[in-house]
């Protein structure tokens, strides 16, 4: 992907400022002459932990949904994560649910701050003046935590005097989006197959579900930046196809798992996209043929039943020239003259 199809994208880069409720302990928190240790670049003697760390799960959870959203939405590249403009407003809203969740949290937090610490000092007196004199201020704490979402809008630096220079920030291996979403794409199958598969040799429909889901979406985002993103997700939406096929033709009575060779045909469109190389192999050939399902053909209408019996139409005489019906007696009525 070259530089200039930065022009159609846009970086989102989450700001998350927590506080790890630890202290490095040194000598002098030991009371031990200065030398007594070995110097910190050969050895660390640990951490005090003075902030109870059930106290920072949330905001520890809210750090690790935000990366996860931003990698399901993006690419993660050395300006942070570029979102294609069609993605851009839902993963904002979703990145702002997520920034006044923490912002509860930070409130809830502080509120209580106070009377957790003591309650540490009190259950550790042994220690409690290291504590003391380590655990950060309530006001340390009220200015360091604080969630941030900075949004960028970058463009190739054409007819700038510093165009070479700036052009290789965008060209540099960790800013590629393509490559970096080719990475993504292997490490997400690799994945996928050491967790479900490999061991396995079988496929149940819930493997499917984050190929469907994350993977997919994701490919089909960034298609219209890069083209090749096109053709591995065509690959991949016709292994997906495939596999439905094979689960349709499985026998009511069967566990609902593709086994054998339809496990074998599944195996080998997954690993097309494995490696770096299969998968470069893969986005550079020729688009795969979708599959085409055959419209479900209308039911022929019943042939309508012929009457066992003719209907006499009283009053009429039959013609007598007209042949007899197979096994319908005919009869002639006399015409009387008066």
């Amino acid at each position: 992907m070259s530089s200039h199809q930065y022009a159609g994208v846009y970086i989102v880069r989450p700001v998350i400022n927590s506080i790890s409720g630890r202290h490095t302990i040194t000598e002098e928190d030991l009371g031990l002459p200065k030398g007594t240790l070995p110097p910190e670049d050969v050895a660390s003697l640990g951490s005090l932990i003075t902030v109870d760390k059930e106290h920072l799960k949330p905001f520890n959870s809210i750090r690790t949904r935000t990366k996860r959203l931003c990698e399901s939405k993006g690419v993660r590249v050395g300006l942070g994560t570029v979102i294609p403009s069609t993605e851009l407003r839902a993963t904002l809203d979703q990145l702002e649910e997520l920034k006044a969740e923490f912002y509860d949290q930070k409130d809830k937090f502080l509120q209580t701050f106070s009377d957790n610490l003591n309650s540490r000092l009190e259950s550790h007196k042994k220690y409690a003046n290291l504590i003391q004199a380590s655990a950060p201020t309530k006001d340390y704490v009220d200015q360091r935590m604080h969630f941030a979402i900075d949004t960028l809008k970058v463009s190739d630096p054409s007819g700038d005097p510093n165009s070479s220079v700036l052009s290789n920030t965008l060209n540099r291996p960790g800013n590629d989006i393509g490559h970096r979403l080719f990475q993504e794409t292997v490490d997400f199958v690799q994945s996928a197959y050491n967790r479900s598969f490999k061991d396995t040799a079988k496929v149940v429909r819930r493997n499917l579900t984050p190929f469907r889901e994350s993977l997919l979406p994701k490919l089909r985002s960034f298609q219209l930046l890069d083209s090749r993103c096109r053709t591995i997700a065509d690959h991949l939406e016709l292994m997906l196809s495939d596999a439905e096929a094979a689960f349709s033709a499985l026998a009511r009575n069967d566990d609902k798992a593709i086994t054998g060779p339809a496990y074998d045909h599944f195996l080998d469109q997954l690993n097309r996209m494995r490696s770096l190389p299969d998968i470069e192999a893969l986005a550079n050939s020729k688009p795969v043929q979708a599959a085409v399902v055959a419209p479900p053909q209308p039911k022929p209408a019943p042939t309508p039943q012929t009457p066992k019996t003719e209907k006499k139409i009283h009053g009429l005489p039959r013609n007598p020239n007209l042949p007899a019906r197979p096994g319908v007696q005919t009869s002639v009525r006399k015409q009387v003259t008066f």
